[in-house]
């Protein structure tokens, strides 16, 4: 997980008093109490578009539980230096992705620890008879397809300060931190979240900065600890003062998945059209990446074809409906036909390990490499629509993930077709 080095700060009055030293804390001081069952919609006061409060097909339940810790310890409020208020959720284990769940809540907890210890604590300077300073943490947990969202609203207390912060983690049915590039398998969001935040801010200019570009959009926003998933998209958000006056309080940006599809999506094809094939793009983008290879006139080798379908086959998968290992002849046959202008024979040493026995063909499940599409134009020609874009190596987001080549992709749209639309060609340039 990433370090939380970028939070939407909020900074309602700058005036800090400097004081005292750092103590050391001690975990026999704080009190566990469950305090929370249900889990709650985010923010509090925010009810963002889609966003249910019960658990979906994460399968992830959890407790709110609270964490009190005093500095020096064993001290009193009424005679601490300092306090901490942590509200957190448990996940229920014993499934691995609970325990991946609990361990990013656990470093999120950690991180926050060292910021009180390190840059807060050195502004407390408690005068007799204030409240003590202190750092308030409430969290809220909410569901969304595969997704958990985890929002922390922190408040640090000063004498005459307060500062608050947002910050949330996006846990994957396995427990994974999510970015917005994996969540909405965008290798290159950017500069479409940030149009997508602009053509919102210029329906209502006079609530913003005036002077607010798409370049000062994509500095002010987070796509690790700066978003959550609706169920039909995403919600952003960004710091007060960053791109609307401070009194504004944080901003939230709202918008449907289809809104960071690529522009052509809507346009040359349906929306319907491009979510029906956009699976077997990829799928179709990874096989040919597999070796470096191209095919044409809807004649795929077979390493491209049953690449494809195990693909195909894997990324329909879900934790209710398992990756199938094998399929009767005729039904196999019968997808690769809807795919491809041509029939198939597999023969197992040109393929992905696929092969034929009988009246069944055996599917391997081993690993498999990620690879991945950027889709940038789409134009007509004919009765075909030819794709362009570049195909990509490792997760969205990933630290490793770059571009493999250009490609050209076409497609004949075909209703009949589980997919959308017959392959007809790739090319990678």
């Amino acid at each position: 997980m990433r370090k939380f080095t970028f939070t939407l700060l909020i900074i309602f009055i700058c005036a800090f008093m400097l004081g005292c030293g750092q103590p050391l804390y001690n975990n026999d001081t704080l009190s566990d109490e469950v305090i929370n069952v249900t889990p709650q919609l985010p923010l509090g006061d925010y009810t963002g578009p889609d966003v249910t409060a019960l658990p979906s097909n994460t399968g992830a339940h959890c407790t709110m539980h609270t964490q009190t810790l005093m500095w020096p310890e064993e001290a009193a409020e009424s005679t601490a230096e300092y306090m901490l208020v942590l509200e957190y959720p448990v996940f229920d284990a014993p499934q691995s992705s609970f325990a991946a769940m609990n361990e990013a809540v656990e470093l999120y907890r950690a991180e926050l620890m060292e910021r009180v210890v390190n840059e807060r604590m050195p502004l407390a300077d408690r005068a007799q008879g204030e409240d003590v300073p202190a750092t308030f943490v409430t969290c809220d947990v909410s569901y969304a397809g595969e997704y958990a969202n985890v929002i922390f609203n922190e408040t640090a207390r000063f004498t005459n300060t307060s500062e608050s912060s947002l910050l949330t983690l996006v846990l994957d049915s396995q427990g994974r931190e999510a970015s917005l590039h994996s969540a909405a398998g965008l290798y290159y969001p950017d500069n479409i979240v940030a149009q997508q935040i602009f053509n919102i801010i210029d329906r209502d200019p006079k609530r913003y900065n005036g002077d607010v570009t798409p370049e000062d959009i994509s500095l002010a926003l987070d796509f690790y600890n700066g978003f959550i998933v609706t169920d039909t998209g995403y919600t952003l958000f960004v710091a007060p003062g960053l791109l609307a006056p401070a009194d504004e309080g944080i901003l939230s940006f709202s918008f449907t998945r289809a809104a960071l599809y690529p522009a052509f999506a809507g346009d040359v094809i349906s929306i319907a059209q491009y979510e029906q094939m956009q699976d077997a793009l990829v799928a179709l983008s990874a096989a040919c990446a597999t070796r470096y290879e191209s095919f044409s006139a809807s004649q795929p080798t077979q390493l491209i074809a049953s690449t494809f379908i195990t693909r195909m086959l894997r990324s329909r998968a879900t934790p209710e409906n398992a990756f199938v290992s094998s399929l009767p002849k005729a039904d196999y046959e019968t997808f690769f036909a809807s795919c491809f202008d041509n029939t198939f024979a597999i023969n197992r040493d040109d393929g992905d390990g696929t092969y034929l026995d009988g009246e069944m063909y055996y599917i391997p499940n081993t690993p498999e490499s990620a690879f991945g599409l950027h889709l940038e134009d789409a134009h007509v020609d004919g009765n075909t629509i030819v794709l362009t874009g570049v195909i990509m190596y490792g997760e969205p987001g990933g630290i490793n993930s770059g571009e493999v080549a250009p490609a050209t992709i076409v497609i004949r749209p075909d209703s009949t077709s589980p997919i959308g639309c017959k392959l007809i060609s790739l090319a990678m340039r």
